[in-house]
């Protein structure tokens, strides 16, 4: 399929996508298409996941327009994963209106780390990961100003302070560590522990062992050779 086509509108599962989503996605595939090529150009071993690996199987070096977006090269931006973004494009999630950081379309870019599969263990370290995370995002990423949640504008008041004594760089940095406790145990299963820290996805690791190419619109990009169990786990039948 070329972009020209795929730009068109069309009916899709019985959903009608007219051309200015078409568009919208098409940015997030550009983003996709400069982060394949980066990994080819490094060997770097890289896997389609969630919703894009569920479209898949259905149907430094990020320059100009491309900024790869973490809590170090962006100021006033806390998350636990990267974001590469299209700084040409505009996609800004409701409750963060005002808040000031690259908000162009993006992708994200989850790691895969190492999940324990001694119960106590897990339900202590997902815990402590939550509450961690938590803290740091709610004083960076909650606007009071904007945000509708009288819970979530109470959590950003009681955690905000805590950067005023501790450079929230350095926080993350400790954060890092908590996620990849447990990373040097090759056999335990793995799973994207550092954004959602449940059951559905966290996953065997012989599925992630190798990688097959699939077509996904009309670029091809790398997939788990165990794909149909990751979706099965994630998202049921």
């Amino acid at each position: 399929m070329s972009k020209q086509r795929f730009l068109k509108g069309e009916e899709v599962d019985g959903y009608y996508i007219d051309e200015n989503m078409k568009k919208f996605w098409l940015s997030e595939h550009d983003i996709l298409e400069k982060l394949i090529a980066v990994c080819k150009k490094y060997n770097l071993k890289y896997f389609l996941a969630r919703g894009t690996l569920l479209g898949c199987i259905r149907h430094k070096e990020f320059t100009g327009k491309f900024f790869s977006q973490t809590v170090d090269t962006d100021k006033n931006y806390y998350r636990p994963h990267v974001q590469i973004r299209n700084s040409e494009t505009t996609a800004i999630v409701e409750h963060e209106k005002g808040l000031e950081f690259n908000q162009g379309i993006f992708i994200d870019i989850f790691p895969l780390d190492a999940a324990p599969n001694n119960r106590v263990k897990w339900f202590f370290h997902s815990r402590l990961t939550y509450l961690v995370n938590g803290i740091g995002y709610a004083a960076v990423m909650i606007n009071p100003k904007v945000n509708e949640s009288i819970l979530k504008i109470i959590a950003h008041y009681l955690a905000k302070p805590i950067f005023w004594f501790i450079d929230y760089h350095t926080y993350f940095n400790w954060f890092e560590k908590i996620i990849a406790k447990y990373n040097n145990e090759k056999y335990l299963d793995i799973g994207e522990i550092s954004f959602d820290y449940h059951d559905k996805c966290i996953w065997k690791r012989e599925w992630f062992n190798e990688t097959v190419e699939l077509d996904f619109e009309y670029i091809k990009a790398s997939c788990p050779v165990g794909y149909d169990l990751v979706l099965s786990k994630t998202f049921g039948d």
